[in-house]
């Protein structure tokens, strides 16, 4: 089946009503070919009983941070989404301000955005942001 979407939807399970669904938001930006480092990967991984969770790898900028936030767009604010920035190999303020909306816009709606560690290297761009002070973040580094 081919959806009307640049999305592909793959569903992981099916129990007790509760569907399990995978979305992947690919760079499709025609500058991705001139960067280089890893291609930006996001996958929402939303249904079932748990959080939803946003999968973020590679490089995070100005060109990529619309694909976040499509996908932030995709999720059910009603309870936690965790944000997971383990495999990011870099980040710039276009990215920092669309986390930081969504972690707002989940405080409105009673949600909560949970930011699984975000590399320390990036500590510095997120402490500078406008409103980066109310993410939630969990460093899973070990000490």
């Amino acid at each position: 089946m081919r959806l009307a979407s640049p999305f592909d939807f793959c569903v992981l399970s099916n129990q007790e009503a509760a569907v399990s669904v995978t979305v992947s938001f690919p760079d499709f930006s025609a500058s991705r070919r001139h960067r280089a480092g890893p291609a930006f990967r996001c996958t929402l991984h939303a249904g079932g009983a748990g959080p939803t969770w946003v999968h973020v790898a590679g490089g995070l900028d100005v060109s990529s941070a619309p694909r976040l936030a499509q996908a932030l767009d995709h999720t059910d604010w009603a309870g936690l989404v965790i944000l997971d920035l383990r495999d990011l190999s870099f980040l710039d303020a276009s990215a920092v301000r669309v986390i930081v909306k969504a972690s707002r816009h989940a405080r409105r709606t009673r949600g909560r955005l949970m930011l699984i560690g975000p590399p320390s290297r990036f500590d510095r761009v997120l402490a500078l942001a406008d409103g980066a002070s109310a993410l939630e973040i969990l460093n899973l580094d070990s000490p």
